[in-house]
Order: structure tokens, then C-alpha cells, then sequence
């Protein structure tokens, strides 16, 4: 009976604790919220809340505990809940200029706003203004294990005198990368020297098998998109460019290159020239 009664304790504390509100929610700092959801190509929501609000008590009863938010959650945003009344809080309080709540503040990494409301939502009303919100931006569906491609993609690219001109070309020593899939560019019209947006350019190589082990280390680690950039030029050998990512702007591209940075990869902050 002992055992029995032990068992259904332990049953009943995991049930509160699969329902709690507060375990949605990012704990850290924004800086490392933002962080989190650059690296997981995920939006950011702010919320503003109090212990003395009433309604941002049921919004987080009826919207953060339901299943179907968590889910949407786990897969999309990053949740980051802002106490106004707490002083270390006052900055971004007076930021968003918060005089009702709950405020509900939905952001791109770069901290870029998409939309904001000062209402309650329900589950439902929630998920459909994040989707129609953030639409351009959410993460797609991950893909399964077994049918998942290494997405590295090899692309033939012009002279880019011009584009050397944009960088202060660093020598970067080469570390790891393999294409499991590689793409063939047929003929490749000269791109601009500056695309639209940005990428980080963390190597230029001599060797296609150097910049093949650097993109597979890259892949094994983040979820951005790594390319190899295979420049021809005339008169001399080829160079072999490792890029990842691409980002609209610069702030958002800044948050993942210091977490290159922490992680020990050298980068430069680069214009996208595969964006067209």
C-alpha cells in the first residue's frame, strides 16, 4: 500500500509538472533568449506580465499549459516572460512602452518587432497570431532522422574581385565540412558583389577537401544553412569559400556570429551573394 501511494505521488508531481506555465518559458537573460532563438531559427515572444495580473494569470492557466501551445512553442519561439514590476526590467518596460497588461510582444532574433497585443489570447487565437504574424519567418517542420539531407550546397560563382573589395579577407584556418549531397550550378551569371541580406563567411580555402570537412563540422553543429562557394579564377586555382547562414540583418547575423566566436570559429560578417 506504501509502494502504491509513493507511486501515484511521484504520478501526480509529474502531471503538475508537465501542466506548469512557468516551464515554457526561456530561463536567462534576453541577450541569451535572442541567442537561442537565432541559433534554432526560431521568433521570439515577450511577455509582459505581473504576479498581481489577473488575466496574465489565466493566459498562463489556459494558453501556456495547453498541449497544443507547448508544442507549438517547442517547435517555433522561444518564450521570454518580463516581470514590469522587477527593476531590472525597467529598461525594457519603458522600451515597449508597456501601460496595459499582459502585453504580448512577438519578435524576429534580431529584435526586430513583427506585432505586439495587449489582450488575452486562448490557445487557438494565440497559434493564429503567431502564424499569420510571424508567417514569412517560422521554422519549417523538422524533418526526420532517416530522411534528413546534409544541407550543404556547392555553387559555382564568378570572379568576385568586387565582393574581396567588401571583406577584409581573413586567412582562416581550415577545420571540417563533407557534402553528402552536392549541387552542380550549370552556368552561373555573374552575381552582384552585395546580395540582400547577409551571411558569415568563416573560410577561404585552397582545397575543396578542406572546405568539405569544414562544412560537415559546421552542419553537425547548427541548424543554419552552410554553402560552399566555389569562386573560379582566371590565371590561378580555384578557392573554395565556406558560408553560412542568411540573415536580413546584420543585428541577427552579429547575435550568431558571437556564438561562433564563443564556440572558437573566426567569421566575418559578409553581404549574401547568393541572394538575388
Amino acid at each position: 500500500m506504501k509502494n502504491y501511494l509513493v507511486l501515484l505521488a511521484c504520478c501526480c508531481a509529474a502531471l503538475v509538472q508537465a501542466a506548469d506555465p512557468s516551464s515554457i518559458a526561456f530561463n536567462g537573460s534576453l541577450n541569451a533568449a535572442k541567442e537561442k532563438a537565432c541559433l534554432e531559427k526560431k521568433l521570439l515572444v515577450l511577455q509582459f506580465t505581473a504576479k498581481w495580473c489577473q488575466p496574465c494569470k489565466v493566459m498562463d492557466r489556459e494558453v501556456f499549459a495547453d498541449r497544443a501551445v507547448r508544442q507549438f512553442v517547442d517547435q517555433h519561439l522561444v518564450v521570454y516572460k518580463v516581470d514590469v514590476d522587477e527593476p531590472a526590467n525597467r529598461r525594457l518596460r519603458n522600451e515597449f512602452q508597456i501601460s496595459a497588461l499582459p502585453t504580448t510582444v512577438l519578435l524576429r532574433a534580431s529584435g526586430s518587432v513583427l506585432s505586439r497585443v495587449e489582450q488575452n489570447f486562448s490557445p487557438e487565437t494565440f497559434i493564429d497570431w503567431v502564424r499569420q504574424s510571424g508567417a514569412n519567418f517560422l521554422n519549417a517542420a523538422p524533418v526526420p532522422a532517416e530522411a534528413e539531407e546534409t544541407p550543404v550546397v556547392e555553387v559555382v560563382l564568378p570572379n568576385m574581385g568586387e565582393f574581396d573589395d567588401l571583406l577584409a579577407e581573413s586567412d582562416a584556418a581550415a577545420r571540417e565540412v563533407i557534402a553528402d549531397q552536392r549541387v552542380e550550378a550549370p552556368d552561373v551569371s555573374p552575381l552582384p558583389a552585395a546580395g540582400r541580406g547577409y551571411c558569415l563567411q568563416l573560410a577561404v580555402l585552397s582545397l575543396r577537401n578542406d572546405a568539405e570537412e569544414l562544412a560537415v563540422e559546421l552542419v553537425s553543429r547548427y541548424t543554419q544553412e552552410v554553402r560552399i562557394a566555389e569562386e573560379q579564377r582566371k590565371g590561378a586555382a580555384s578557392r573554395f569559400r565556406v558560408m553560412l547562414g542568411h540573415f536580413d540583418q546584420s543585428e541577427e547575423a552579429e547575435v550568431f556570429l558571437d556564438v561562433l566566436q564563443r564556440d572558437g570559429y573566426s567569421a566575418d560578417l559578409v553581404p549574401n551573394p547568393f541572394a538575388r
